[in-house]
């Protein structure tokens, strides 16, 4: 298992890598203005999103893929993955139904946490992250 987790990035191309951010990228910004109604509204849920997707389609042409993996599943994707596993352990047992319905989006964006997890395990794994700190004058 440890091993099929350490291969994960290399079991998909780099192409490929960036096409999948892209098309998770694209699902952040529909689930996050899907609802909107007003036009204030609409901007104002686009408008981070938007943001967050550029820096991560230009984190990822620096070549830092293992952190654009990150930084989208930390702030987009991390939370609907929580909501589904909370929707599955909201199974009352008195009336013998589930208290959150999952919807369509919950389990597409859970999908997505799922590949998000595996491959910033990867990349975590198999390689180490390098920080580099520049001294720099300050004026």
């Amino acid at each position: 298992m440890l091993n099929f987790v350490k291969g994960f990035k290399r079991l998909i191309p780099e192409q490929i890598q960036f096409f999948i951010l892209i098309v998770l990228s694209g699902i952040a910004v529909i689930v996050s203005v899907q609802s909107q109604t007003g036009l204030f509204n609409f901007i104002e849920a686009l408008l981070p999103v938007s943001l967050l997707v550029a820096a991560v389609m230009i984190i990822q042409m620096k070549k830092e893929t293992m952190w654009a993996h990150l930084i989208l599943l930390f702030l987009f994707f991390a939370d609907y993955f929580g909501q589904i596993i909370r929707a599955i352990f909201s199974y009352n047992f008195g009336s013998s139904a589930f208290t959150t319905k999952i919807t369509f989006w919950m389990f597409i964006c859970a999908v997505c946490s799922i590949y998000l997890i595996l491959m910033t395990a990867s990349y975590l794994l198999e390689e180490r992250p390098k920080f580099n700190y520049k001294k720099t004058a300050v004026l």
